[in-house]
């Protein structure tokens, strides 16, 4: 997502158990990025923040679904 100061990025993740069952994770990145690279993704699907089960979740993934 585009911010004032570069790109926000987001990852979802899913288990198959709980993705039957309609749960879904998602983590922001910890900053913002000019470029997005597979380190940058990487280190956000280990250290972001998890935002599911927010309002800014089900905004995203309103934009991917």
């Amino acid at each position: 997502m585009a911010e004032d100061k570069g790109f926000r990025i987001y990852v979802a993740w899913e288990w198959q158990d709980p993705a039957s069952k309609g749960f879904f994770g998602i983590v922001k990145s910890n900053e913002t990025y000019f470029e997005i690279s597979k380190a940058a993704v990487e280190e956000t699907a280990s250290s972001g923040w998890d935002v599911s089960n927010t309002p800014e979740a089900r905004r995203i993934f309103s934009n991917i679904l």
